[in-house]
C-alpha cells in the first residue's frame, strides 16, 4: 500500500496537485489519531509485553498525536517557508517512529531476529488495519513533505500572508 501511495504520488499529476495543495496545518492536524499509539504503551506497562517495539512506537505515537494540535496551530496561516525547520523536523521524527517499528517488526515476522516476547501479533487483526492504512497514510505524508517540500510551498503560495 505505501509503495502503491508513493507511485500514484509519482506518476499522476492530478495526485500531486491534491496532495500539494492540502494545506500543510490539515496534514499535521490529522496525525491526531496517533494517539491510538497508546495500545503499544499499555501493552508494554500492563500486559507484560516488555518489548523495546512497544515502547518506542508508543512514546513515540503518543508523541506525534500530542503534538499535531500545537503544530497545525502553529503552522497555520504563516508562509511554508517560514516553517520549513519545524515543519521538517516534525516530519523526519513522524517518519522515524513508523519506519522504525517495521525495522523491528519485519525481521521478527521471518524469525530472522526474534524478540521476546515477539511482536508478530501486529500481523494479525485487527492490529494489520493500523499497519495497512493508518501507517501507509502517515509514512506517505510525512515522506512527501520531506522529499517535496519546495514544490508543496510552490503550489500552496509560501508568499502568502498569514491570517
Amino acid at each position: 500500500l505505501i509503495s502503491g501511495l508513493y507511485l500514484m504520488y509519482r506518476q499522476y499529476a492530478g495526485v500531486r496537485k491534491l496532495m500539494h495543495e492540502w494545506p500543510a496545518y490539515f496534514l499535521c492536524a490529522h496525525q491526531l489519531y496517533r494517539l491510538g499509539g497508546a495500545c503499544f504503551l499499555y501493552l508494554y506497562l500492563a500486559k507484560d509485553m516488555k518489548s523495546f517495539f512497544n515502547l518506542q512506537t508508543g512514546v513515540l505515537d503518543i508523541a506525534m498525536g500530542v503534538s499535531a494540535i500545537p503544530m497545525a496551530l502553529y503552522v497555520r496561516g504563516k508562509p511554508l517557508k517560514d516553517v520549513k525547520t519545524v515543519l521538517m523536523v516534525w516530519h523526519a521524527i513522524g517518519l522515524y517512529d513508523l519506519v522504525s517499528a517495521f525495522a523491528f517488526a519485519i525481521p521478527d515476522f521471518f524469525g530472522i531476529y526474534r524478540q521476546e516476547p515477539s511482536v508478530a501479533y501486529i500481523a494479525f487483526p485487527p492490529v494489520t488495519l493500523i499497519c495497512y492504512f493508518q501507517v501507509a497514510w502517515a509514512m506517505s505524508i510525512h515522506f512527501m513533505y520531506l522529499t517535496s517540500f519546495n514544490a508543496i510551498a510552490k503550489a500552496q503560495g509560501s508568499k502568502r500572508k498569514p491570517k
